[in-house]
């Protein structure tokens, strides 16, 4: 009984084991093809002009898409938060009085820290994307996330020195490995965008475009 009792329980581990395998990879599947598909539209939105090749202007309005990008993703967030809340009703989760019912606000929108907190976190992601979208002007999108994970040697110091974190020396040499690595492809192949080569740039607009190039690495 029981050998009959463990064949029979093998199975339903190797299929719980293989369902959960392909939910995993589909969802890292959906993470990276999206991330894929906005990157590709980041470079060709930045360095191709309208009108076809060599004809038209290009885009300059960094802002404005970032203002765009922001838009739909508060209403995605917004639609999101409204149906969960929906759910949760529908469900009896969540539906206890609480004390600021009184505000008007649903409980799906009130904010967990108070709005002041949100500042600085919103503050840094906008000029960080801004500075992303500049920087496209003047390198490739897989140079700038090449060179995004130069940060991780900064962040790591940042939390020594600030937050009193301690990191063992294999995280420490994998932080250097990897800058090394990037920082070595970044040197020995060409990181000019398009836009960089076929227009002429003058030196206060390769200055600014440093500028965004690393204050894109290091906030984005």
């Amino acid at each position: 009984a029981s050998s009959s009792s463990s064949s029979s329980g093998a199975p339903k581990r190797s299929n719980l084991w293989s369902r959960e395998g392909a939910g995993v990879a589909l969802c890292a599947l959906g993470i990276v093809g999206t991330l894929v598909c906005y990157g590709v539209l980041q470079e060709r939105l930045m360095t191709i002009p309208y009108g076809g090749e060599g004809k038209g202007n290009y885009f300059k309005y960094s802002l404005f898409i970032v203002m765009v990008n922001r838009t739909f993703t508060f209403l995605a967030a917004l639609v999101t938060s409204l149906a969960k809340a929906r759910d949760d009703a529908a469900a009896g989760v969540g539906v206890e009085p609480h004390p600021d019912d009184a505000g008007g606000i649903p409980r799906a929108l009130r904010p967990i820290a108070p709005l002041y907190a949100y500042c600085a976190v919103s503050a840094s992601n906008v000029v960080a994307t801004s500075c992303q979208y500049e920087a496209l002007k003047f390198v490739t999108f897989p140079v700038q996330t090449l060179a995004k994970t130069a940060k991780m040697v900064p962040v790591m110091l940042w939390g020594s020195l600030i937050l009193m974190k301690r990191y063992s020396w294999q995280e420490y040499a994998m932080a250097v490995a990897v800058t090394g690595g990037c920082t070595t492809f970044l040197l020995s192949g060409k990181s000019a965008n398009l836009a960089t080569t076929t227009t002429t740039t003058t030196t206060a607009e390769e200055g600014f475009g440093g500028a965004a190039y690393g204050g894109g690495v290091v906030l984005g």
